[in-house]
């Protein structure tokens, strides 16, 4: 299953399939409810008699499993108040039981402050994709860039497209960034001031010689999808008043896929589609 059967699933792995916390559930939940419901319903004792539970008994047993049960999964409050029941020996049956139902509330309650997100089949695949986001060649190209495309599709995965735009645009600016690079052009403090300055060294650039040639039209393929990036969605987006539907986002993000396979094709590959495959 890929997870211990002592510990919580969500502790090796924040996502978790619906199997393995269906599976979990029957290893765990119910096996603490079964003993609860044993101790809840006991009538080996009378009213006004005692409930003694010394080591290797019965309910000595049980209370110990609760205990037990409760730890591996992260219920560190609930079992110490089975510590609290095990040291307080021979309580009056109506007592023991009044602990037992406030143990019983204390696991529902602390159940109650850990929050799971239903993540759609649909968008799974955003969240724990089988193969690189943006493709093998930009990861292998772009290593630095692999954080936001990682944010970026978790966020898609996670419904919160506008922040999933955020992170596209900065892996976008990792492309831009490198293009630039091409023409030496070192750090500026701007989208617009680095494609105004591979503009200026692109037209530097004597046309009579092939691989000047081959930089100018590589430039020129990637300054096209820039430009459209930066006003459609990256000048928008840096301001509280554009917001981002999932579909959108999800455009975005495939827009930004076929600009970043087209940048670390290099400028010796040319534009041609070879490149964008």
């Amino acid at each position: 299953m890929g997870w211990a059967m002592n510990s919580a699933p969500w502790f090796e792995s924040p996502i978790v399939d619906w199997w393995t916390m269906e599976s979990f559930a029957a290893d765990h939940f119910v096996g603490i409810g079964r003993y609860l419901g044993f101790m809840e319903c006991n009538d080996t004792y009378k009213d006004g008699e005692k409930v003694s539970y010394p080591a290797g008994s019965l309910l000595f047993n049980f209370l110990e499993k609760i205990k037990n049960e409760c730890s591996s999964i992260g219920l560190e409050i609930s079992a110490l108040k089975v510590d609290w029941i095990l040291t307080r020996q021979e309580m009056t049956v109506v007592k023991f039981k009044t602990a037992i139902s406030e143990l019983h509330q204390r696991i529902m309650d602390e159940m109650g402050l850990t929050t799971f997100l239903h993540i759609p089949r649909e968008n799974s695949r955003y969240y724990n994709p089988t193969e690189p986001l943006f493709s093998q060649a930009v990861s292998d190209k772009f290593p630095g860039a692999q954080y936001d495309v990682s944010e970026a599709g978790k966020c898609l995965a996670c419904q919160r497209s506008t922040a999933a735009v955020f992170h596209t645009m900065r892996v976008v600016e990792a492309g831009l960034k490198e293009t630039a690079s091409v023409f030496d052009v070192e750090y500026m403090p701007s989208w617009e001031a680095y494609i105004s300055a591979i503009n200026k060294a692109k037209d530097a650039l004597d046309r009579k010689d092939e691989a000047s040639r081959k930089k100018i039209k590589y430039a020129e393929g990637i300054l096209v999808y820039v430009v459209t990036i930066k006003n459609a969605w990256r000048n928008p987006g840096m301001h509280m008043e554009e917001i981002y539907t999932q579909e959108e986002a999800e455009h975005i993000l495939k827009s930004a896929k076929l600009l970043m396979k087209k940048i670390s094709g290099g400028w010796e590959a040319g534009n041609d589609k070879k490149a964008e495959e």
